[in-house]
């Protein structure tokens, strides 16, 4: 059974589309995404193990966790759009 996208995760559709020639890709438009969250967010701040609670940045691997659970929330698909059984996630090097 195909997933369908809800209207809140169509709702940029249009505009990551008119993006993503602009920058070069999917590769570019990765960039594009990450490097926003790097200059305008503290994602991609690290708290200190042992540092007291604060409201900004992550504990050490919970930003990489969050962009897995993103990605694997998706299921993968062939060309053809059939859903594969298995996952390639375990080969991302």
């Amino acid at each position: 059974m195909t997933r369908m996208a809800s209207p809140i995760e169509e709702r940029f559709d249009e505009m990551l589309m008119s993006i993503a020639p602009q920058v070069g890709g999917m590769d570019g438009l990765l960039k594009c995404f990450f490097g926003f969250l790097h200059r305008r967010t503290d994602f991609y701040a690290v708290i200190p193990k042992g540092a007291k609670q604060s409201k900004l940045g992550f504990e050490e691997g919970k930003a990489e966790k969050m962009v897995l659970q993103a990605f694997t929330h998706f299921p993968f698909k062939t060309i053809d759009g059939s859903q594969l059984q298995h996952s390639s996630i375990g080969n991302i090097k």
